[in-house]
């Protein structure tokens, strides 16, 4: 079975792990914070595109306003129905000029008889456009609505156009049979749209639908530009031409830049955060953990005198080791002393063992010499002269 080196189950090796996973788990928070913050900031984009382009939307359409009045007011005119009913010869004459186009912001008129054939059309450049080639759209289109709206692209530009049938004026809501069309255009060059800049606006330009392709059509949100394109369809729905606007919106590189420092701030701070408390760690366990083991590996105390914090556990401990150490000197001590004396014991003893058989010999001596003096004496009293 595989053993863990006990390096990598010190209580240092798994702090430092600690911190690591610590590390890593902020980086992720900080990671998936920066990306919901990019993901607010494109929707606050997207959400400004869509309110700059309903008010752009709007001033187009104001713009409009008065030559969808002319044609409005027009079309349920006696005189102009009478006209095209072949009534009034002299309408045009009377009531068709430059003047009124201009009072209406118009540039061209055009009015059909019934079968499409051109009554009469007026217009400010020399250019007109013959749209008896659309009347089967047109009658579709005007079948159920008062108005038909659509744009032409022309030399000059793009033409804006609104048509409705014309009726009589007490059938204003154009349900009654007509006698014929009447079409009003306005002509929608780049110097009309400059007209339409406002302050935010920085550019505002007629884009074909073949180059398009070259033009930015979404900005980085922290870049503070927005950009929109208004398709401008034909009576067949097909993209004539496209206005591009492009906006100053520095809101959203304020916000952008609001919420990079945001982010920054929270990163250094946690950054500061895990450094100050590693650093409380390191002071209060790991350091203190390395003098302890170094004195208790070493045999030397020295070190342990730096342990701050008498009154910590590390503080206590280290005061436990060097009581620890001072009686195990002691005891050396003691133990050296015990042993010395044993050392005298033996030697006395030895000594004493020594002269024990000096004693013992002489003693045994001492008794074989009487022994002797004995067995003399008795051979002595055994003498013949001692018999008389």
């Amino acid at each position: 079975m595989y053993k863990i080196p006990l390096k990598l189950r010190s209580l240092r090796f798994r702090i430092i792990i600690f911190f690591i996973c610590i590390d890593v788990i902020l980086s992720a928070v900080l990671a998936v914070a920066g990306v919901i913050s990019t993901n607010r900031l494109n929707g606050l984009y997207d959400t400004r595109v869509a309110e700059q382009k309903s008010t752009f939307q709007n001033t187009v359409d104001e713009k409009g306003s008065l030559t969808r009045a002319m044609v409005s007011d027009y079309s349920v005119w006696d005189d102009t129905y009478a006209y095209l009913d072949g009534k009034m010869p002299d309408y045009p004459k009377l009531n068709i000029s430059s003047d009124s186009l201009g009072t209406f912001e118009s540039d061209i008129l055009w009015l059909y008889k019934k079968d499409f054939t051109l009554a009469t059309s007026l217009s400010v450049f020399d250019q007109t456009l013959d749209l008896s080639a659309y009347k089967s759209q047109i009658k579709q289109m005007l079948g159920g609505r008062q108005t038909v709206h659509f744009y032409e692209n022309t030399t000059k530009g793009v033409l804006d156009i609104y048509g409705a049938t014309v009726v009589r004026s007490n059938d204003y809501d154009h349900v009654d049979s007509s006698t014929g069309y009447l079409f009003i255009g306005r002509l929608l060059s780049q110097k009309s749209l400059d007209d339409l800049k406002s302050t935010n606006i920085e550019k505002i330009t007629l884009v074909s639908p073949q180059e398009i392709k070259s033009y930015p059509l979404r900005l980085p949100a922290r870049e503070g530009k927005t950009v929109f394109t208004i398709p401008l369809n034909d009576i067949n729905k097909k993209i004539v031409a496209y206005i591009y606007v492009r906006y100053d919106s520095k809101t959203l590189k304020e916000l952008d830049l609001l919420g990079t420092r945001l982010l920054w701030l929270n990163g250094l701070t946690f950054l500061v955060l895990i450094v100050s408390s590693y650093l409380a760690v390191w002071r209060a366990v790991i350091r203190p953990l390395n003098l302890v083991y170094g004195a208790l590996e070493t045999d030397d105390t020295a070190n342990l005198k730096r342990i701050p914090g008498e009154q910590t556990e590390f503080g206590r401990i280290a005061r436990l080791i060097e009581r620890f150490f001072m009686q195990e000197k002691q005891a050396e001590v003691e133990l050296q002393e015990k042993r010395d004396l044993l050392d005298k014991l033996t030697k006395t003893s030895v000594e004493i063992e020594q002269t024990n058989k000096v004693m013992v010999g002489r003693e045994l001596k001492m008794i074989d010499m009487k022994r002797r003096i004995a067995e003399l004496e008795q051979q002595l009293g055994e003498r013949p002269h001692d018999k008389k």
